[in-house]
């Protein structure tokens, strides 16, 4: 028999204990309903949690910042309008980028490529030391990408980041700032 003494079984769960139990609920082999059992909460309520941490309002632990791209000032980002075969590696969209883009890939320019179904992106960018080849599906929905040409089209750091976070990037502007003529 179980007894509950006080003003009844609400509780308040702080945001970081929320995240616990959220991120041990996305572990592999977890089952929702054993996590929440294990924490006396409601399923229901656990699933409300994980929703909420899927759209970025709840944070999970470990992840602070780690799902930010930052883009330096200055630094170059083109997209390939066409998708491309995403059986390639960084050698053949290295390829790609000479030969159908008609760009360096070494000079230091992002490269972001997509897939057919949208649903998928690679970034390939050169640090000054190597090759770097980003991979990223996402579980639900699609990237908004732009209408499929041919070509090439440029984005700011902002959009980049907003792309890869699976946002509608496409929102984002960036201000036309006037140089200053004058210092004072």
């Amino acid at each position: 028999m179980d007894i509950r003494v006080g003003v009844g079984r609400r509780r308040r769960w702080s945001d970081e204990a929320k995240g616990r139990i959220v991120a041990e609920s996305f572990a592999a082999c977890a089952v929702v309903s054993e996590v929440a059992r294990r924490h006396d909460l409601s399923p229901q309520d656990l699933f409300a949690w994980r929703k909420a941490a899927r759209a970025g309002l709840l944070r999970l632990p470990g992840r602070e910042g780690g799902d930010m791209i930052a883009v330096p000032a200055g630094v170059k980002v083109l997209v390939a309008t066409k998708p491309v075969d995403f059986r390639k590696g960084g050698d053949g969209l290295v390829a790609l980028v000479r030969e159908a883009l008609g760009h360096d890939p070494f000079s230091g320019t992002i490269f972001i490529f997509r897939s057919k179904r949208a649903d998928r992106l690679k970034i390939l960018a050169w640090d000054g030391s190597g090759l770097i080849l980003l991979w990223k599906r996402l579980e639900h929905g699609a990237f908004k990408w732009p209408p499929v040409s041919d070509g090439v089209m440029r984005l700011t750091g902002s959009q980049l980041a907003a792309l890869v976070d699976g946002m509608d990037w496409s929102r984002l502007h960036a201000r036309d700032v006037v140089r200053p003529t004058a210092t004072s």
